[in-house]
């Protein structure tokens, strides 16, 4: 499997320079994207109210076995989030979906062939710009656009740095052509957040995910979780490194120990936030230009730019 991924996050600098806080991010397979995640928490103070955008284009190729998954993914997500009182924040999520042939393929083959020195047998002998999600007479979905499930969660700031949040997903988008999984999910997420002097900042996220009965994908687990470990230095109010690893257990199981094994990723930021952009009008941003998982050869993300804007 070889597996690129570029996200345009759009957040406020206010809050992130006021909270330190990993790369929001999961599995971006198509598959997984049919199911609840919990993400950083992010913590508002009484009546603030933040709109925050985030596109994120995934390539994945897997053949294996009987599992054929050769697809891009673009998704945008529409936030919104407002805090109830000094500890207490809501949010709800709108993913818009578009599954296609999409335009990283040649991108990722120039990576293998001019930098790595490295082929992919599989990506060498498969045309460019394919749609498929397929597993061996269970399914098979192609391109697909539309309003995936949406998704809506409360974060409790507790004492002593730990943060707990609980959030539901609710199936508004088409499961018959993977929009969505046909059922509601509910998950649950405990953090812990250190500063270690006034730079550094250590950060863990431990969630359960409760997946309901998909419709269309009969090998959906009932139980799923996820971790995160992070270690976020900023050296000053403009700059900020991220080290991180996340792990993610795979939504179902399809026989294949390759596609069924646990999703674990590392990867390595930089973000440089600066105090005006246009055309979004925005007070401030933070961007993101260096990022890699499992470098070299796994996956790649690049958190290119993260802006937004913030009114009390």
């Amino acid at each position: 499997m070889r597996f690129l991924t570029i996200l345009l996050i759009f957040l406020p600098e206010a809050v992130l320079a006021q909270d330190f806080r990993p790369i929001s991010t999961r599995n971006h397979r198509a598959i997984s994207l049919a199911f609840l995640r919990m993400p950083p928490a992010v913590h508002l103070a009484k009546g603030d109210t933040l709109f925050a955008t985030s596109w994120t284009e995934a390539n994945d190729f897997r053949l294996l076995d009987k599992v054929e998954e050769d697809i891009e993914v673009s998704r945008i997500a529409f936030t919104w989030m407002k805090g109830l009182d000094r500890r207490r924040t809501v949010w709800l999520e709108v993913p818009l979906l578009s599954l296609g042939g999409g335009f990283l393929d040649p991108i990722i083959e120039s990576w293998h062939d001019n930098v790595l020195r490295w082929v992919d047998p599989g990506r060498a002998s498969t045309p460019f710009g394919r749609s498929v999600v397929a597993l061996a007479g269970v399914y098979r979905f192609g391109s697909a656009t539309g309003i995936g499930d949406i998704s809506a969660g409360i974060s409790q700031l507790l004492s002593d740095g730990f943060r707990w949040q609980v959030a539901v997903k609710v199936p508004t988008g088409d499961a018959s052509r993977l929009l969505g999984s046909g059922a509601a999910d509910i998950g649950s997420s405990l953090e812990f957040r250190r500063p270690i002097g006034r730079r550094l900042c250590a950060f863990v996220q431990a969630g359960l995910v409760l997946q309901g009965k998909a419709t269309k994908l009969p090998q959906s687990r009932t139980w799923c979780d996820q971790e995160c470990l992070a270690l976020i230095w900023q050296p000053n109010s403009r700059d900020a490194w991220i080290g991180q690893w996340n792990s993610e257990r795979a939504p179902m199981t399809t026989g294949v120990p390759g596609v069924d094994a646990t999703h674990r990723t590392s990867r390595l930021a930089f973000g440089a936030s600066f105090a005006s952009v246009r055309p979004w009008s925005c007070s401030s941003a933070r961007t993101a230009i260096c990022s890699a998982e499992n470098f070299p050869k796994g996956p790649i993300s690049v958190p290119i730019l993260r802006s937004g804007q913030e009114s009390k």
